[in-house]
Protein backbone atom coordinates (compact mmCIF):
# COMPACT_ATOMS: atom_id res chain seq x y z
CA UNK A 1 0.00 0.00 0.00
CA UNK A 2 0.94 3.40 -0.69
CA UNK A 3 -0.59 6.58 0.13
CA UNK A 4 -1.26 10.24 -1.23
CA UNK A 5 -1.57 13.40 0.89
CA UNK A 6 -2.16 16.90 -0.18
CA UNK A 7 -2.84 19.52 1.92
CA UNK A 8 -6.05 21.70 0.65
CA UNK A 9 -7.26 25.38 1.64
CA UNK A 10 -10.37 26.00 0.23
CA UNK A 11 -12.58 29.65 -0.05
CA UNK A 12 -16.18 29.64 0.27
CA UNK A 13 -19.01 31.50 -2.01
CA UNK A 14 -22.56 30.36 -2.28
CA UNK A 15 -21.04 26.53 -1.59
CA UNK A 16 -17.83 25.07 -0.20
CA UNK A 17 -15.51 23.63 -3.24
CA UNK A 18 -16.24 19.93 -4.37
CA UNK A 19 -12.87 18.37 -4.89
CA UNK A 20 -12.67 14.77 -5.99
CA UNK A 21 -9.54 12.01 -6.02
CA UNK A 22 -9.01 9.32 -8.13
CA UNK A 23 -6.23 6.98 -8.14
CA UNK A 24 -5.49 5.46 -11.57
CA UNK A 25 -9.26 5.80 -12.68
CA UNK A 26 -11.01 4.60 -9.69
CA UNK A 27 -12.75 8.09 -7.33
CA UNK A 28 -10.94 6.99 -3.71
CA UNK A 29 -12.29 10.19 -2.41
CA UNK A 30 -15.13 13.05 -2.77
CA UNK A 31 -16.15 15.50 -0.72
CA UNK A 32 -17.00 19.60 0.18
CA UNK A 33 -14.15 21.55 1.23
CA UNK A 34 -15.21 23.24 4.05
CA UNK A 35 -11.72 24.36 6.25
CA UNK A 36 -7.86 23.85 5.42
CA UNK A 37 -7.50 19.98 6.10
CA UNK A 38 -5.22 17.46 5.21
CA UNK A 39 -6.56 14.42 2.73
CA UNK A 40 -4.86 11.12 2.09
CA UNK A 41 -5.89 8.36 0.30
CA UNK A 42 -4.11 5.12 0.48
CA UNK A 43 -4.32 2.22 -2.56
CA UNK A 44 -2.06 -0.26 -3.77
CA UNK A 45 0.77 0.96 -6.10
CA UNK A 46 0.63 -0.19 -9.40
CA UNK A 47 3.47 -0.61 -11.83
CA UNK A 48 2.96 3.36 -13.01
CA UNK A 49 0.03 5.72 -10.52
CA UNK A 50 -2.37 8.26 -12.22
CA UNK A 51 -3.40 10.54 -9.59
CA UNK A 52 -5.95 13.35 -10.04
CA UNK A 53 -6.97 16.24 -7.79
CA UNK A 54 -10.79 17.13 -9.27
CA UNK A 55 -12.57 20.54 -8.66
CA UNK A 56 -15.83 19.55 -9.35
CA UNK A 57 -18.50 22.43 -8.38
CA UNK A 58 -17.35 26.19 -9.63
CA UNK A 59 -19.88 27.68 -11.26
CA UNK A 60 -19.51 30.40 -13.42
CA UNK A 61 -23.17 31.45 -14.29
CA UNK A 62 -25.73 31.97 -16.66
CA UNK A 63 -27.57 31.54 -13.32
CA UNK A 64 -25.32 30.99 -10.57
CA UNK A 65 -21.53 32.92 -10.07
CA UNK A 66 -19.40 31.26 -7.91
CA UNK A 67 -17.46 34.42 -8.11
CA UNK A 68 -18.84 37.95 -6.65
CA UNK A 69 -17.20 41.23 -7.55
CA UNK A 70 -17.84 44.69 -7.33
CA UNK A 71 -18.99 47.42 -9.88
CA UNK A 72 -15.12 47.92 -10.62
CA UNK A 73 -14.45 44.18 -11.06
CA UNK A 74 -12.51 43.60 -7.88
CA UNK A 75 -13.29 39.88 -6.56
CA UNK A 76 -15.08 40.09 -3.32
CA UNK A 77 -16.04 36.58 -3.01
CA UNK A 78 -14.38 33.72 -4.76
CA UNK A 79 -14.68 30.03 -4.03
CA UNK A 80 -11.53 28.27 -4.98
CA UNK A 81 -9.35 25.66 -3.48
CA UNK A 82 -5.55 25.90 -3.17
CA UNK A 83 -3.08 22.44 -2.45
CA UNK A 84 -0.57 23.73 -0.54
CA UNK A 85 1.41 20.44 -0.02
CA UNK A 86 1.62 17.15 -1.58
CA UNK A 87 3.38 14.03 0.15
CA UNK A 88 3.78 10.69 -1.94
CA UNK A 89 4.34 7.44 0.45
CA UNK A 90 5.22 9.71 3.33
CA UNK A 91 8.02 12.06 1.43
CA UNK A 92 7.16 15.41 0.69
CA UNK A 93 6.96 16.18 -3.33
CA UNK A 94 6.14 20.15 -3.20
CA UNK A 95 8.50 20.36 -6.06
CA UNK A 96 5.12 19.14 -8.19
CA UNK A 97 3.36 22.27 -6.98
CA UNK A 98 6.03 24.19 -9.17
CA UNK A 99 5.48 22.23 -12.25
CA UNK A 100 2.10 20.80 -12.51
CA UNK A 101 -0.77 21.65 -15.13
CA UNK A 102 -4.34 22.70 -14.23
CA UNK A 103 -6.73 21.32 -16.28
CA UNK A 104 -9.60 23.45 -17.36
CA UNK A 105 -13.30 21.64 -17.71
CA UNK A 106 -14.79 24.30 -19.95
CA UNK A 107 -11.91 25.16 -22.51
CA UNK A 108 -9.86 22.02 -22.63
CA UNK A 109 -6.69 23.81 -21.92
CA UNK A 110 -3.62 23.58 -19.50
CA UNK A 111 -2.10 26.11 -17.30
CA UNK A 112 1.44 25.69 -15.53
CA UNK A 113 2.69 28.22 -12.68
CA UNK A 114 -0.39 27.89 -10.74
CA UNK A 115 1.46 26.59 -7.70
CA UNK A 116 -1.74 24.53 -6.80
CA UNK A 117 -4.47 27.12 -6.91
CA UNK A 118 -7.42 25.57 -8.57
CA UNK A 119 -10.46 28.77 -9.63
CA UNK A 120 -12.26 26.39 -11.92
CA UNK A 121 -13.59 23.29 -12.59
CA UNK A 122 -10.81 21.25 -13.57
CA UNK A 123 -7.63 19.00 -12.47
CA UNK A 124 -4.24 18.44 -11.57
CA UNK A 125 -2.83 15.21 -12.80
CA UNK A 126 0.46 13.79 -11.83
CA UNK A 127 2.41 10.50 -12.26
CA UNK A 128 5.19 7.77 -10.27
CA UNK A 129 6.04 4.94 -10.81
CA UNK A 130 6.19 1.88 -7.77
CA UNK A 131 9.09 2.79 -6.51
CA UNK A 132 7.90 6.24 -4.59
CA UNK A 133 10.95 6.57 -2.91
CA UNK A 134 13.54 5.76 -5.74
CA UNK A 135 11.21 8.52 -7.75
CA UNK A 136 11.59 11.14 -5.28
CA UNK A 137 14.72 10.85 -5.08
CA UNK A 138 15.62 11.14 -9.08
CA UNK A 139 13.43 13.76 -9.08
CA UNK A 140 14.81 15.71 -6.19
CA UNK A 141 18.25 15.23 -7.13
CA UNK A 142 17.39 16.99 -11.12
CA UNK A 143 16.22 19.99 -9.39
CA UNK A 144 19.20 20.79 -7.52
CA UNK A 145 20.48 24.02 -7.97
CA UNK A 146 24.02 24.13 -8.84
CA UNK A 147 26.57 26.49 -9.11
CA UNK A 148 28.67 26.52 -12.57
CA UNK A 149 31.14 28.94 -11.26
CA UNK A 150 31.82 27.78 -7.98
CA UNK A 151 34.86 28.10 -6.52
CA UNK A 152 34.68 25.34 -3.98
CA UNK A 153 34.29 21.51 -4.04
CA UNK A 154 31.13 22.44 -2.42
CA UNK A 155 28.29 22.47 -4.08
CA UNK A 156 23.79 21.29 -3.69
CA UNK A 157 24.09 17.94 -4.61
CA UNK A 158 26.93 17.16 -2.74
CA UNK A 159 24.72 18.40 0.22
CA UNK A 160 28.17 19.45 1.48
CA UNK A 161 30.11 16.62 1.13
CA UNK A 162 33.14 17.49 -0.75
CA UNK A 163 33.80 16.23 -4.20
CA UNK A 164 36.35 13.68 -4.22
CA UNK A 165 37.18 10.36 -5.40
CA UNK A 166 37.04 9.62 -1.98
CA UNK A 167 33.23 10.91 -1.40
CA UNK A 168 32.32 8.79 -4.11
CA UNK A 169 33.83 5.19 -2.81
CA UNK A 170 32.65 6.05 0.22
CA UNK A 171 28.63 6.58 -1.44
CA UNK A 172 29.21 3.56 -3.26
CA UNK A 173 30.69 1.23 -0.37
CA UNK A 174 27.70 2.30 1.54
CA UNK A 175 25.16 1.79 -0.81
CA UNK A 176 26.39 -1.68 -0.90
CA UNK A 177 26.06 -2.06 2.88
CA UNK A 178 22.34 -1.11 2.74
CA UNK A 179 21.80 -3.49 -0.11
CA UNK A 180 22.83 -6.45 2.22
CA UNK A 181 20.88 -5.12 4.99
Amino acid sequence: MTSVEFHIVPSFCNAWPLISVEVNGQDLWTDHVDHPQTVTVNFAAEETNCVKIKYLNKRKGPVVWDTVIDENGKILQDQNCVISEIKIGGSRCDFLLLELLYHYQENGTAESGLYGFMSSQGYYKFEFPQDVYGWVSEQRKSRMLKNPKKNSSLDYWTNYMGDSPATDSLIVEIESLLDQL
